[in-house]
């Protein structure tokens, strides 16, 4: 939730909205970003993605943003982003999260992985969701994802083996 938060408040910043299902694609690039970056030693998001029929879903995030179905999320409130930044925030789904992204590089990196895929992808998310079925990770799954199975776990092993070999800019054709 940190850093889903920290993305649709920097976008908002940009006069940029993004809806639920572009930003869990863009989660899952951070995600990768972040174990390219460290050899596959470090994951930006600890909870495994989900292999669901439109691609890679964070269910937590997902279950707190689904309400806005299509629409784009609104950013917190400055008050919210506040103490969300600063101790502990809780947001209107009843969780409590710690401000997690402390080290600045981090925090720009996330901000210019993720701009990067909204300016490319806001008019076409659907693209990047076919660029996700076209990764092997989802493809070995889908059968049992097309056959109604819940619950497949993503490994970040497999998102970082694949996704080193194609590179992340190449891959999602970014300039970053």
């Amino acid at each position: 939730m940190t850093v889903a938060n920290a993305v649709i408040e920097y976008l908002a910043t940009q006069d940029k909205h993004i809806q639920n299902l572009l930003l869990q694609k863009t989660l899952y690039y951070l995600n990768a970003d972040k174990m390219i970056a460290t050899n596959g030693e470090e994951a930006l998001i600890a909870d495994n993605f989900e292999k669901w029929s439109y691609g890679p879903v964070d269910p937590e995030v997902y279950q707190t943003y689904r309400k806005y179905g299509s629409q784009a999320i609104p950013a917190p409130e400055p008050e919210t982003i506040d103490d969300f930044l600063t101790s502990e925030a809780k947001l209107d789904s009843g969780h409590y999260y710690q401000d997690k992204i402390t080290d600045s590089d981090t925090l720009k990196r996330i901000r210019k992985v993720s701009e990067a895929i909204f300016d490319h992808y806001q008019q076409k998310p659907f693209d990047l969701v076919q660029k996700t079925h076209d990764e092997p990770a989802w493809k070995e799954a889908e059968n049992e994802i097309k056959s109604g199975h819940l619950h497949i776990k993503y490994q970040n092993n497999e998102i970082y083996q694949f996704l080193k070999q194609e590179g992340l800019k190449s891959w999602l054709n970014l300039d970053i």
